[in-house]
């Protein structure tokens, strides 16, 4: 029941569902409510400056679409040939 309540929440709906196997339900679902959460954390926390979401240009469309969703600023970073993150523009994006 609270799981509902908070998913209801974070994702702004009136009602969700949380049985794997339902239609209506995506792993964009669970990508959103995560993304709200942590936004939300870093409001509560007075750091709600901290909007940015890095999201490797090889990532899945949804990913990027959730983030913005999610009301994040949504920076792409670069992959190498092989697929993995390319760690120096990973680097140059990273705000310490």
């Amino acid at each position: 029941m609270y799981l509902k309540k908070f998913r209801c929440f974070f994702e702004n709906e009136n009602f969700v569902g949380l049985n794997r196997f339902c239609c209506f339900c995506s792993g964009a679902q669970g990508e959103f409510a995560g993304l709200r959460a942590i936004k939300s954390y870093h409001e509560a926390q007075g750091q709600g400056n901290r909007n940015i979401c890095l999201i490797p240009i090889s990532a899945h469309g949804t990913n990027p679409a959730s983030a913005q969703m999610a009301g994040l600023q949504v920076e792409p970073i670069n992959v190498c040939k092989d697929g993995t993150i390319d760690i120096a523009h990973l680097k140059d994006k990273v705000q310490w």
